[in-house]
């Protein structure tokens, strides 16, 4: 079994992951595999074999298109289950959705799947809301688990159905869940600017 969160990207870090993870794949007898899509798209891109112990696939962190779900699943043997998984960094896993159903679908948007067990969504002006025990909250805040806006829209019918996003993962901002007793919110940008100081300050 491996795992990854390999990512195309920051400073080349996808791309030798991806190279890394196919060593892996070549050499072991690996029988499940979770992680983005980039690795995949790598095989794919270079022909490589599939390893004939592969018996499962999860993919998430990023969005698993329908073109990149159709030349994958001209390589992978029936047998071989693929899964992708909806979700988000606030609330963990929201949606999954098997990649075989996910390409026969026809319908208004992208089809994400279904949600897991324990996890509600509801979509009410097109704005899809998730609730769970997973769901972030505010430390020292009320006990009740808050509706997270996720910044997505979609609809709701036999599953969820992406249709696009708001400017920005709940309009632009993100919350401080941990430390933040007076419920204040930040901004991508701002959060975003932050870490890219603290990386350079930490390389010097």
């Amino acid at each position: 079994r491996i795992g990854t969160q390999d990512r195309g990207g920051f400073g080349g870090q996808g791309e030798r992951r991806a190279k890394r993870v196919t060593q892996i794949l070549q050499n072991q007898p690996i029988t499940a595999w979770s992680g983005a899509p980039w690795t995949w798209t790598e095989r794919l891109r270079q022909d490589m074999p599939l390893p004939r112990s592969l018996r499962a696939v999860i993919l998430g962190s990023a969005p698993a298109t329908r073109p990149f779900l159709h030349k994958l699943l001209d390589r992978m043997p029936p047998e071989v289950v693929v899964r992708c998984v909806y979700g988000l960094t606030e609330a963990g896993p929201v949606c999954m959705a098997d990649a075989r159903e996910k390409v026969a679908r026809v319908g208004p948007g992208d089809w994400v799947g279904r949600p897991l067990a324990g996890v509600t969504v509801e979509t009410p002006d097109r704005r899809v809301l998730v609730q769970s025990a997973a769901v972030a909250r505010y430390l020292e805040g009320p006990p009740t688990r808050p509706w997270l806006d996720t910044g997505d829209l979609g609809v709701l019918d036999d599953g969820l159905w992406l249709q696009g996003r708001e400017t920005g993962r709940g309009r632009g901002q993100l919350a401080a869940s941990v430390g933040a007793r007076n419920g204040r919110r930040h901004l991508d940008a701002q959060v975003e600017h932050g870490l890219a100081r603290l990386r350079r300050l930490v390389r010097h």
